[in-house]
């Protein structure tokens, strides 16, 4: 049995767990043959130990009416105290014998438990026998440390990556002075050179520069360069034209602009509107993030 199966079975026959803690130990017992074997034993065990002190218990009163009977050779009541007292002893130790010979199997979890409380109840005038059950079983603390939440920076930091797919690869590799301002910027946006990219991105065309997809991608060499104020501002306009390849994916990094602002309000409305957009790439990190804001 591994320690903390036994530590949770002692606290269960000592009937100190919460109900949370009841309920999935009896879900065990049920559903774990080797854990219901487990607590049976220790149950058994418990009982043997009980039956054991109250052996020893008698002993000491055996002991005691000897010293009285010394004490009082010319009393005739002392034999019968001595002989009552015995008698006593005798018939509650017939009575647990009888109960661990003839009693049925345990059956469910409920009836173990029921066991154990019946047995706690007759030897509650001993409390030799309370005191060391209490005294072995070991305190689990049912509190855990609180997660320390980190900070907007830190989020950012750990969930912005420039944005990249399949369709974004270049298809050129020549030499640079051969490409055009368009393909050149794509490519450096591709191998992440951000300056070259923003370079190359003011060397396009008026046309260009208006196309929401290129301006998307700009947006995220903004965001590498640490210009979020100015990367927000374009990826607002790309939300609000509706016409880009990207425009859902544009929620996400104007939520992640707003973090690195401490617009916290503005962040997670943004990113549960990123939520309700299907096939999006970053669903586990938008889930991450409002989890720590939350």
């Amino acid at each position: 049995m591994e320690q903390i199966d036994q530590t949770l079975i002692e606290r269960y026959l000592a009937d100190e767990l919460t109900l949370s803690e009841r309920n999935e130990v009896e879900r065990r017992a049920k559903d774990d043959a080797q854990f219901r074997k487990d607590l049976t034993e220790y149950k058994l065990s418990l009982e043997a130990l009980k039956l054991t002190q109250r052996d020893e218990l008698i002993n000491r009163f055996r002991q005691r009416d000897k010293i009285l009977d010394k004490k009082n050779n010319n009393e005739r009541g002392g034999k019968r105290v001595s002989f009552s007292w015995l008698a006593v002893a005798a018939t509650v130790s017939v009575l647990v014998a009888w109960y661990f010979i003839y009693a049925p199997p345990l059956q469910t979890i409920d009836q173990a438990h029921n066991d154990t409380k019946d047995s706690t109840e007759i030897v509650q005038n001993l409390p030799v026998v309370i005191d060391t059950i209490k005294t072995n079983a070991p305190k689990i603390e049912d509190k855990q440390p609180a997660r320390k939440k980190r900070t907007t920076q830190e989020l950012y930091a750990e969930n912005f990556e420039p944005y990249k797919d399949d369709t974004m690869d270049p298809t050129s590799r020549s030499g640079e002075e051969d490409l055009k301002p368009r393909d050149r910027f794509l490519l450096n946006y591709w191998e992440g050179n951000s300056k070259e990219a923003q370079a190359a991105f003011n060397d396009m065309s008026a046309a260009d520069q208006q196309n929401d997809n290129y301006r998307f991608i700009y947006a995220n060499v903004l965001m590498s360069l640490n210009k979020t104020n100015e990367a927000s501002l374009m990826l607002a306009g790309i939300i609000q034209n509706h016409k880009s390849a990207f425009t859902s994916e544009a929620y996400f990094y104007l939520a992640l602009c707003n973090l690195k602002s401490g617009k916290i309000d503005d962040c997670i409305k943004n990113l549960n509107l990123y939520l309700k957009n299907s096939n999006i790439l970053k669903g586990k990190k938008a889930n991450i993030i409002l989890t720590d804001l939350n």
